[in-house]
């Protein structure tokens, strides 16, 4: 019975002696209307007993035939069944002090001599009663309060589609508005919609991700995957952000780093889109890079540093990134020393990431850059895939259309072809190994 059920039912004891006599004295001693009393009569029978109800407290003769008391409550105190059940020893000789730690080793939590003192051994009882009714009342508000949770998470997912789709359904309209060839005010306006609404999107996802249990508990969910396939879902995704900026985009990885890994592909792609759309959003102009370096390579596991650039111009929002990475409080805005203030959604965002990447043993920062610009960066462990599956190759990406083209002030940068790409003088340079579109 578990300890829920006992909240609501009779508690009861157990009284285990190999002598009747001695069973029915205890039994009529400690009759109560309060709690039931059942006997047994040797340790296997205890043993039984013990898994058939969730006893309060158990009280023990010492010595038995067979299998005596300090052997019995050793057996008890092994299962996870049994072993929260505390067990008072009772004996007719003098306990010395190795058998009293012997006792205790076994999982006694008291001795009493015989002959027994009533009142003694009733106000043991009682206390041992109430601590019981306290541990099933606090096992039942847990379960509860994580019923409560789990539905507090089923409401805000379903909330949070409900809350997406009409702004989605604005910015569409937003974008249509700036494509139909209206004047310079309208068309402001429409773009100040657009931004206002992508920052309302921003911020919604992030509450949800913040009060999300998963996230909060840090549950990592590893299965095999392909970096690679990940990292195709995330060029698509940020190259159609990027070109709106008007600005280019790339990411690629060093030849060392596997693509094959065991690790949770959702929560980094989770990561990868919020702070890679925090440096597309921070950079006005010039380019943004990903890459995606080995750090460590371990027997069995391996730590990679994934880092977001924005080169070519100063970057800005720089400390702001900094403390927003550091922030205790991401419900307060954060303030820069150059009085640069960004809004709650991406401070939610970047708290949200740093906690997944601080479960999957990582840690998150951003640095300056010699050009000027930021580099926001990330580190992950992950574990390798077995031999068998790397020598069956990796299965090609998903394919999607080709959205990382991005416009540049000067020159177009298209994604990788056959590992080469083009310098801005023209020639051909030999590029790091590209995540394939």
């Amino acid at each position: 019975m578990s300890l829920e059920s006992q909240c609501e039912h009779k508690p009861s004891i157990l009284v285990v002696d190999d002598k009747p006599q001695n069973l029915f004295a205890l039994k009529k001693l400690l009759e109560n209307p309060v709690y039931d009393v059942l006997t047994a009569v040797s340790g296997n029978d205890a043993l039984a007993m013990a898994l058939e109800h969730d006893f309060s407290v158990i009280l023990m003769d010492v010595q038995m035939p067979g299998m005596n008391g300090f052997e019995t409550a050793n057996l008890l105190s092994l299962d996870e069944a049994t072993k929260h059940i505390p067990i008072i020893f009772v004996t007719a000789h003098h306990t010395d002090a190795k058998n009293i730690s012997q006792g205790y080793e076994s999982g006694a939590v008291d001795f009493l001599s015989k002959p027994l003192n009533p009142h003694i051994l009733k106000s043991k009882i009682n206390i041992f009663l109430a601590l019981h009714k306290q541990r099933a009342e606090l096992e039942k508000r847990n379960k509860d309060l994580a019923q409560t949770d789990q539905s507090k998470s089923e409401f805000l997912e379903e909330a949070g589609d409900h809350l997406r789709k009409p702004v989605f359904r604005i910015m569409g309209l937003a974008k249509k508005l700036l494509e139909a060839g209206l004047d310079e005010q309208c068309k402001e306006t429409a773009a100040e919609l657009l931004e206002q609404t992508d920052r309302l999107i921003s911020a919604t996802d992030a509450l949800f991700q913040y009060t999300s249990s998963e996230i909060k508990e840090n549950r990592i969910r590893p299965k095999n995957f392909n970096l690679e396939h990940v990292m195709t879902d995330v060029d698509y995704v940020l190259g159609l952000r990027a070109r709106e900026r008007q600005i280019s985009y790339r990411c690629t990885r060093d030849p060392h780093v596997p693509p094959l890994l065991v690790g949770d592909s959702t929560r980094l792609r989770q990561i990868m889109l919020t702070l890679i759309t925090t440096s597309v959003k921070f950079s006005n102009q010039g380019d943004v890079s990903v890459h995606v370096d080995l750090q460590e390579d371990l027997e069995d596991l391996i730590a990679l540093r994934f880092s977001m650039k924005q080169m070519g111009k100063k970057g800005k929002g720089g400390d702001w990134l900094s403390k927003a990475l550091k922030t205790l409080e991401p419900f307060k805005p954060v303030d820069d020393k150059e009085g640069f203030q960004c809004p709650i959604g991406p401070t939610l965002g970047l708290t949200v990431a740093r906690q997944m990447v601080e479960a999957m043993g990582g840690k998150t920062g951003v640095e300056k850059t010699p050009d000027g610009g930021l580099n926001l960066w990330f580190t992950a462990v992950f574990k390798k895939q077995p031999l068998t599956n790397l020598s069956a190759g990796a299965a090609p990406p998903p394919k999607r259309p080709a959205a990382n083209v991005c416009k540049a002030k000067e020159k177009s940068v298209e994604p990788w072809k056959n590992g080469i790409s083009e310098s801005p003088t023209g020639k051909t340079l030999p590029s790091p190994a590209p995540f394939a579109v």
